[in-house]
């Protein structure tokens, strides 16, 4: 999992691989454009995005979650989610500050996750 909490992080990703707009977006539109207002993003406060590669699929999240029952992406409670440029868009908020938002390329997922994405679907 790849765990992006500036523009910066973007330098990590090529831009051939078909989650970069998606990802670019998120950047812009949570983190950078934060930095204008009275409010700056700290990724520690309001949380970050985490492109799932397939190995993310069935493990647990431990270094999201912690110890000791950590979240697997199906169990987790997510606010909604979308589908976007071949990708399904994930949002995790904990409170009413901190959130995660999961980028998790439509190919990979199958099965009981696909099912639970589609439940959450806010299309």
């Amino acid at each position: 999992m790849l765990k992006i909490t500036s523009e910066a992080d973007l330098l990590r990703l090529n831009p051939a691989n078909p989650a970069f707009p998606v990802i670019q977006d998120l950047v812009h539109r949570i983190i950078t454009e934060s930095y204008k207002t009275e409010y700056p993003y700290d990724p520690d406060s309001d949380g970050w995005i985490a492109l799932c590669s397939q190995d993310d699929l069935d493990r647990p999240l431990t270094e999201f979650f912690g110890e000791p029952d950590p979240y697997h992406l199906i169990d987790i409670p997510y606010e909604g989610i979308n589908r976007l440029g071949g990708m399904f868009v994930a949002t995790y908020l904990a409170n009413n500050q901190f959130g995660i938002v999961f980028v998790v390329p439509e190919h990979i997922v199958h099965g009981e996750l696909l099912e639970c994405f589609e439940a959450h679907l806010d299309e």
